[in-house]
């Protein structure tokens, strides 16, 4: 992408893409088509095959419940600001108030707005390449897997990314006019209302149409510049330039606050605090930045991997460290302490800082598509279809590098718009689906790169229009020795393993969501049959038989690839047990514990297996309150596990206290150490009542 001033071909613009794309170049039919295929092929795979399509689990389950408040009138998390951001949701509950939540129905609609961005794309691309460029470029979109994977997908990616792409293609057709000297109002205002809306989906682009901005203005005096655009031969003339510029611009800026001041005035109304998208900016800042932040998303400790209890914890840990009763602190301030968190290990460890800013910075441009529970590489060994699209993001990436940002209009508007997201992402963290949204703008440099090895060394090259017309011709130049070296090293960096195992962790837990959504889709299949008349006893065997084998299958693999996974050999621990092998339970909850990962569920499940183990050999009362106590007396009565662990440890020591006074004893000690912390909860009342009877 670099800087030196293109050769002018005839009847071209500054930027070396034609003037007129008023339609003559073909549409790249058969991309458009693939498109559609894919949609139906892997869309149908994964909803059969892939049991986290239906069965939801984080984002995807929270989106879902809040969207079922809205279609049924509830208000959702009444009395406080969004805590995740909020269109998807709303979009999503208009959509149940027509479907009744059916996730068929959803992922539908779903693919047709894939299909439609897929236009979207395209008229952008018609408008930034050359015609063979812009056919490239529509096969580079169809053949990258993750936009067909989080199409099926519940998550807010769904609302920016289309949303997006009609902000960038509304942005270049403001461009277009200007770059002629005429005004561009209602492009501009739609421009700026498309991405406002995309920032209540995903408030991590707010950075974007300023980057976007900036670039397109540079893009516009450079035209100017070479001579380009209407006359401004006097410094009246170039002032009265500016004015229609700087209209679009003002415009631009009216259409993106008004979706964002709809935001805010949502949450002032139902909470009282000026919070203009979602409250969870803070935390999700201190995510991204302390001593065990890897680059894409790490919860600092077990607590925080529920997002249903995250604003409890973000709020109960902001007290705790500011000594402070939680009644006192509103979204506004625990946001700013966990910020505050983030920017203080910053200053203090900027060597720390600054190693992890670039393991970010490799993150986001590698070839690994990072995730939590959507793992590509593990959806892809649930539905093979998937690999229909199997174009890794490091050659678009070393494809872009190629072309040097020659032969793409607009090109600093685009690189702007990129230098955006990498800016985000070194702030916060990077996720595939985090990429999508600036993906739109590094396909046409790649395009343009295939593109230019068609070239012979040193010319141009035509790109005819569908009247055999040459007068369309693109600035390309055939690609030297640096800009080679350039993209190989930049391909070859996408599939280094920067981060370690940690990559390994990720497939990991994803294998250990897909036994989870098995065994819920299990659940959801015997419930089916048994709403039926006269439901068949054979096949409820079956259905059990079966999601019990692909949840081993799934576990197992979990362990495959990583074999001190405490949570994988926890769940496989809990399905031997569920299965009567008591002895390969304790075995692997053994392995759990001597990981040095504290896992609490695992040490709680271990407690209550010595506690309850029919088999002899298993069951070993002394040896289940040495496990509870070892972890009770090293932590904190509000560190996360401690309730549930006293709780087991408690009711264990209820039942023996008549014939054991040490057993009385303990249980008083167990009681006083949670009271002060969890006195509210029901389940210590209530047991805290049955021992003072």
């Amino acid at each position: 992408m670099g800087s030196e001033a293109p050769t002018e071909p005839p009847n071209g613009t500054a930027n070396g893409a034609p003037e007129d794309r008023s339609g003559r170049t073909p549409w790249p039919r058969a991309a458009i088509v693939f498109a559609v295929l894919v949609r139906v092929v892997v869309g149908l795979h994964l909803f059969l095959a892939d049991p986290s399509t239906r069965q939801l689990v984080s984002d995807a389950a929270y989106y879902d419940a809040w969207a079922h408040t809205l279609e049924s009138g509830e208000i959702w998390e009444a009395g406080q600001p969004f805590w995740m951001p909020p269109l998807y949701p709303w979009l999503l509950g208009g959509l149940y108030t027509i479907t009744g939540g059916a996730i068929a129905a959803t992922l539908f609609v779903q693919a047709l707005v894939g299909l439609a961005s897929t236009l979207c794309f395209v008229a952008l691309a018609r408008r930034l390449v050359s015609a063979r460029a812009a056919h490239v470029a529509a096969w580079l979109w169809v053949l990258y897997a993750p936009l067909v994977l989080f199409e099926n997908r519940l998550l807010a990616v769904n609302a920016a990314l289309p949303l997006v792409l009609g902000g960038l293609l509304c942005t270049v057709l403001t461009l277009e006019r200007l770059e002629r000297g005429a005004r561009a109002p209602w492009t501009a205002l739609v421009a700026g209302l498309c991405f406002g809306l995309a920032c209540l989906a995903r408030p991590n682009l707010l950075l974007g149409p300023l980057g976007l901005a900036i670039g397109g203005w540079f893009d516009l005096r450079r035209a100017r510049t070479n001579g380009h655009g209407a006359s401004e031969t006097s410094a009246s003339n170039a002032a009265a330039s500016n004015t229609p510029r700087l209209a679009a611009l003002a415009l631009a800026a009216l259409g993106a606050l008004a979706p964002l001041g709809a935001g805010l005035a949502a949450n002032l109304a139902r909470s009282d605090e000026a919070v203009l998208v979602s409250a969870n900016g803070g935390v999700n800042f201190w995510f991204g930045n302390n001593e065990r932040a890897r680059g894409t998303f790490t919860a600092p400790g077990i607590e925080w991997g529920d997002i249903f209890r995250q604003r409890d914890v973000a709020r109960s840990g902001a007290a705790q460290a500011l000594d402070v009763p939680e009644s006192t602190l509103d979204a506004g301030a625990v946001s700013d302490h966990w910020f505050g968190r983030g920017l203080d290990w910053i200053a203090n460890e900027p060597g720390a800082a600054a190693g992890l800013w670039l393991r970010k910075l490799a993150a986001n441009l590698s070839s690994t598509e990072y995730g939590i529970q959507v793992v590509p590489s593990v959806v892809r060994e649930s539905a093979p279809s998937l690999w229909l699209m199997p174009l890794p993001f490091g050659v678009v990436l070393a494809l872009a590098v190629l072309s040097r940002g020659r032969g793409v209009r607009y090109r600093w508007a685009l690189v702007g718009w990129i230098v955006a997201a990498q800016v985000a992402a070194l702030a916060y963290f990077t996720y595939s689906r985090f990429r999508l949204p600036w993906y739109p703008a590094l396909v046409p440099f790649a395009a343009a790169g295939v593109e230019a090895l068609w070239l012979r060394r040193g010319t141009a090259d035509a790109a005819d229009g569908a009247d055999g017309s040459t007068a369309n011709r693109p600035v390309a130049a055939r690609p030297g020795p640096v800009a080679w070296i350039a993209a190989l090293a930049i391909l070859a960096a996408s599939y280094a393993p920067t981060e370690g195992s940690y990559p390994d962790a990720l497939r990991s837990n994803a294998c250990v969501d897909t036994a989870l959504a098995w065994e819920r889709r299990g659940v959801a299949l015997v419930d089916a049959v048994r709403r039926q008349q006269r439901p068949r006893p054979d096949a409820l065997a079956s259905i059990d038989l079966t999601t019990r084998e692909r949840r081993r299958a799934w576990l197992e693999r979990a362990l495959e690839i990583t074999p001190g996974d405490a949570k994988a050999l926890d769940e496989l621990a809990r399905l031997e047990w569920q299965e009567g092998d008591e002895r390969s339970a304790a075995e692997l909850l053994e392995r759990a514990l001597a990981t040095g990962v504290d896992y609490p569920p695992a040490r709680r499940r271990l407690a209550l297996l010595r506690f309850d183990a029919i088999d002899g050999a298993v069951r070993d009362a002394a040896r289940g309150r040495e496990v509870l106590d070892t972890w009770l007396r090293a932590h904190a009565p509000d560190d996360y596990g401690a309730l549930e662990l006293g709780l087991v440890l408690a009711e264990h020591l209820l039942a023996r206290r008549d014939t054991d006074d040490t057993a009385a004893l303990r249980l008083r000690q167990v009681l006083d150490w949670l009271a002060p912390v969890h006195g509210d909860d029901p389940r210590l009342a209530d047991l805290m009542a049955r021992a003072s009877s």
